[in-house]
């Protein structure tokens, strides 16, 4: 009898089951993972089922990029992000990029954006982050926060290189 046509992930006594040929076909981590040599059962290790979930709904959701995901993404895209990134999941990361692009800096402020953009690799999303430092106001605010000493070199040259003269 050949392989069942879903796969199991398990963690303690949750299952999460999903189809592998649809995953496989967004992924090449889970093509390798399903069609690959080692075919066996994986713990998740550092991400919990919860957090899992929440990616496979992601991925569910429908192919339509622009359809409406925000509900998804809204309380879970730095998860979504790192887990996108683990498991090469190139529609969830966009679909998180393109959240993050429209979603008002009262959800996620400016300088959280810029650093999702910056760990994650959403070039546009630094694009457009980088071009609302309007002032040298705006630019001492970012510099008085957490998340500046978290930005590499490279992207605080960038911000202030922006800035009118």
């Amino acid at each position: 009898m050949g392989k069942p046509p879903a796969s199991f992930l398990k963690q303690r006594n949750d299952a999460l089951r999903y189809l592998d040929q649809f995953l496989s076909s967004l992924s090449s981590y889970f093509k390798t993972f399903f069609f690959g040599k080692n075919q066996e059962e994986v713990r998740l290790k550092d991400e919990c089922a919860a957090e899992f979930l929440h990616l496979l709904k992601a991925i569910y959701l429908s192919v339509d990029l622009k359809a409406g995901s925000e509900d998804v993404i809204r309380n879970n895209v730095e998860c979504l992000l790192r887990l996108a990134r683990c498991y090469q999941v190139e529609i969830v990361t966009k679909r998180c990029e393109m959240y993050l692009e429209k979603c008002p800096i009262s959800e996620v402020t400016l300088e959280d954006k810029v650093l999702y953009a910056q760990d994650y690799r959403l070039l546009e999303l630094l694009e457009q982050c980088v071009k609302k430092f309007k002032t040298v106001d705006d630019v001492k605010k970012l510099r008085q926060s957490s998340q500046y000493s978290r930005l590499t070199k490279e992207n605080q040259i960038l911000i202030f290189e922006i800035l009118p003269e």
